[in-house]
């Protein structure tokens, strides 16, 4: 963990990886992945950016995706179901089918 800010900020920096599905399996290394925290009415609200996935990158597209339906419903469904839908595969295949269920 790169920061932590409780109940506000947290700051992950990629300091390795092994992205299965693109050809630089290295893309994410050195990125950050930012969680900012915040209450609205009694409502929280989590935003998160992957800081350093740019478009132009390879894995953009598929990343970006992927990266909503984890935050937007995996996550959403685990804290309100207890349940997630998380993803194990890891490859090109299981990457190209998150993005295609979230077009």
């Amino acid at each position: 963990m790169a920061e932590l800010v409780p109940a506000k900020r947290i700051v992950w920096r990629v300091t390795d990886c092994n992205l299965q599905f693109v050809e630089d399996k290295k893309e994410w290394k050195d990125t950050q992945v930012v969680f900012v925290i915040s209450w609205n009415g009694g409502a929280t609200t989590v935003t998160m950016t992957h800081a350093g996935l740019e478009p132009g990158v390879e894995c953009y597209e598929a990343c970006r995706k992927g990266w909503n339906f984890f935050i937007t419903e995996s996550l959403q469904k685990l804290l309100t179901e207890n349940q997630g839908m998380p993803d194990r595969g890891g490859t090109r295949e299981s990457a190209e089918r998150v993005a295609a269920e979230t077009r």
